[in-house]
């Protein structure tokens, strides 16, 4: 039998990196064992029983207190005093007090055990002993949940009804100050993608990580951004449904992860946007003008500027400078939300043109300075982040349709091998980053790529240099996005002498 060694705290044990099994006092026999440097920690209780050395593993350092330890530790010890070996009471734990007692008596009555002849050690004595032990550890268990459920009980709330709390909180701590959009958009986000698997009415309390996995899972690997934000959005949810007593699931975050391992894998090999090769740019253009819808003039005014969708699609008058040629984009509309950062973009002569012929042809009646300049036709509303793709699948069944090539990415392929479709995105700044940098056009030698880059409102990714390099590159961004203009828009007559 071990000698009860020096208590050791909890401290202490977490401050322990050597490998080896230490005796961690309290109780005779309860030790720490670290099979690896500072790795894994785990609780066991050594002893000896019939003159054969064992152990039984409590549990993970990191998962249960030295508290619960030294309780359990408590009973194996009970079970030794008693001549019994406490793989019996681990066993009946384990079991979690079934019908296995049956069993038990039939393989007790069935052998000697190994046992000798003290009265304390005959089979029916051990028997008695394990129906004892039994009733004793399940009374202990009820008063556990017992008191467990008294102490951690749920509010009991419906999901529906929690994410509204929830999002009305991160209305009320001006969560949605720099957009606009963000209560809607999540609103959307729930309604499409966790009712749809979740029920409204059902109790939070009663939803598993499994059940929110389902959720993130079903749209991963096709939308990856959304996926993401999903994903977030749900951690988040659950930390502020525990921290108002509608969940208890601690450890809920750490289980999520896990379920989204394999997805998140899958998700690194995605690949990028996909976008139209350079020396197509000018017969898209083309064809986007001819088409004349809004969708198609916002589509141009996104490849010349080469902005973002959200950036372009809730674009105003009152944002425009046409005189001076800049468009200054609201924190609100930029994906990033650093307030102190560039977000001027200079228009070329044919993003200015382009600008006046919409003012022109799709407000007869003069545009007002707060209205979105490429609005809808049914209402007053910016275009939806749906329309591009809209346009970009019509415009291909067209291209289909007079024996035409569609306009996909050839370098980019789905998971059955063939090219994917383009998108606003890539289009708009994959195909102008690219152009910039082509070598076969001489571009790579002409143009400052740092002026490239902050063309396309990308921040500087060194901290030290972006504090000390306070310049603009005005003329240099002026000369590279009046180039781009003249070469996007070579194939459109009205466009020929601007």
């Amino acid at each position: 039998m071990p000698k009860i060694a020096t208590e050791l705290s909890y401290l202490d044990i977490k401050n322990m990196d050597k490998c080896g099994t230490f005796a961690i006092g309290y109780v005779s026999g309860l030790s720490i064992r670290i099979s690896s440097v500072g790795a894994r920690k785990t609780y066991v209780f050594r002893y000896k029983f019939d003159n054969k050395e064992s152990y039984i593993k409590i549990g993970n350092f990191h998962h249960i207190d030295i508290k619960t330890a030294i309780d359990d530790a408590y009973k194996y010890q009970d079970c030794l005093d008693k001549g019994l070996d406490p793989k019996i009471l681990q066993k009946v734990n384990h079991a979690r007090f079934r019908t296995d007692i049956l069993s038990m008596e039939q393989s007790l009555h069935g052998q000697e055990l190994y046992f000798s002849n003290r009265s304390n050690r005959n089979p029916q004595y051990q028997l008695d002993q394990v129906r004892s032990i039994a009733s004793n550890a399940d009374d202990d268990v009820v008063k556990a949940k017992n008191k467990e459920s008294n102490s951690n009980t749920c509010k009991i709330i419906t999901i529906e009804a929690a994410v509204y709390q929830y999002l009305d909180y991160l209305e009320a701590m001006q969560a949605f100050e720099n957009n606009r959009r963000g209560y809607s958009e999540r609103k959307g986000m729930v309604k499409n993608h966790i009712f749809n698997k979740i029920a409204p009415s059902t109790i939070l309390s009663t939803i598993e990580a499994t059940d929110f996995n389902n959720c993130i899972s079903a749209i991963w690997s096709k939308h990856a951004s959304l996926s993401s934000k999903l994903y977030n959005f749900i951690i988040n949810f659950i930390d502020w449904a525990t921290a108002n007593n509608y969940y208890d699931d601690l450890m809920f975050k750490s289980h999520l992860k896990t379920l989204m391992a394999p997805y998140r894998k899958r998700k690194a090999s995605s690949g990028h946007n996909p976008c139209l090769d350079f020396k197509q740019i000018p017969y898209f253009v083309k064809v986007l003008w001819e088409n004349g819808s809004i969708s198609a003039m916002c589509f141009i005014f996104s490849i010349l500027t080469a902005a973002r969708s959200q950036a372009v699609r809730m674009l105003t008058w009152k944002q425009l400078d046409l005189d001076n040629c800049l468009w200054h984009i609201p924190l609100e509309n930029d994906k990033s939300k650093v307030k102190d950062r560039i977000r001027t973009i200079i228009l070329s002569p044919q993003a200015v043109a382009l600008a006046k012929h919409i003012n022109k042809s799709f407000f007869a009646d003069g545009a007002d300075s707060d209205s979105f300049v490429f609005k809808q036709k049914t209402n007053k509303n910016c275009l939806s982040d749906n329309a591009f793709r809209s346009l970009i699948l019509n415009l291909n069944k067209a291209q289909t349709g007079k024996g035409l090539e569609p306009f996909v990415d050839k370098n980019c392929l789905d998971e059955a091998g063939r090219p994917r479709v383009i998108t606003q995105h890539g289009t708009a700044r994959s195909t102008f980053k690219t152009w910039s940098k082509s070598d076969e056009l001489g571009n790579l030698s002409k143009f400052n790529q740092e002026a490239v880059e902050i063309c396309l409102l990308h921040s500087r990714n060194d901290p030290l240099r972006g504090a000390y390099d306070r310049s603009t590159l005005v003329m240099e961004r002026n000369k590279v996005m009046s180039a781009w203009g003249k070469y996007c828009c070579s194939l459109i007559p009205e466009f020929k002498f601007v």
